[in-house]
């Protein structure tokens, strides 16, 4: 039903239950108060002089859209890529800075000494590719090391830098080591020494990319003796 532009009336005229109808009554029933039916409800016009109800949402927190279309009033829940504007700041949970594509691999890292979020550049010697950054020029750099102790029971790890266990090798001064993670080959180097005179630079069986076993043996090879101090360094590419 739409709205009727009232009659004018001219002295004399004598009214009829049509004029009644069209003009007080149809009129009546397209006003805002005839239209609203719950509490909450919002009003808008659909067409020219056509009003009609939107009515309330019944999900919490949501918002008016002139969304669809007829570009016609709807609750809805704000777009982010369409419903805001501006910069998020970042006591808020933003980053607090337009960011946009730096064309290249980069990490988003807080710059202190500016305040601010910033794209992070791979230096020398740095690749970002993906989800995973390398770095170059490692191999002479110590991959693995451990201080242990052979002689309590079972042995035990003092410091150690991505090692995950070593354990009796099953001789006296015999050590297996497991690395956190393997080298690339078994082609890698290893040294190492112990206290007083023994030495760790015997190596038994076949070296593996994530496992090998050592053995400590007097100075003069002639001995072979547990130590409580012994310590190996490994270099190679992981």
């Amino acid at each position: 039903m739409a709205w009727t532009t009232p009659k004018t009336w001219a002295s004399g005229y004598v009214v009829l239950a049509a004029d009644l109808n069209t003009h007080l009554r149809d009129n009546l029933n397209v006003t805002a108060p005839a239209v609203m039916t719950t509490a909450g409800d919002i009003i808008y016009a659909s067409g020219a002089n056509t009003p009609a109800r939107l009515a309330k949402s019944t999900t919490s927190t949501q918002y008016l859209a002139n969304t669809g279309s007829s570009n016609v009033p709807a609750w809805n829940e704000v777009a982010l890529a369409t419903g805001v504007s501006g910069v998020l700041p970042v006591a808020n949970g933003g980053v607090g800075t337009a960011l946009s594509a730096p064309g290249a691999d980069r990490i988003l890292f807080w710059d202190h000494s500016a305040t601010a979020y910033a794209y992070l550049t791979a230096g020398t010697g740095l690749t970002i590719s993906g989800t995973t950054m390398t770095q170059a020029g490692l191999s002479g750099l110590a991959r693995v090391w451990v201080l242990w102790n052979l002689s309590n029971s079972p042995m035990d790890m003092q410091a150690s830098y991505n090692m995950t266990s070593v354990s009796d090798g099953g001789a006296v001064g015999d050590t297996d080591h497991v690395w956190d993670t393997d080298f690339s080959s078994a082609n890698y180097v290893i040294a190492g020494q112990a206290e007083d005179d023994h030495s760790v630079w015997h190596r038994l069986g076949t070296m593996a990319a994530g496992t090998i076993t050592t053995q400590n043996r007097s100075a003069n090879d002639a001995v072979v003796r547990d130590s409580t101090q012994s310590m190996l360094v490994a270099f190679g590419d992981q």
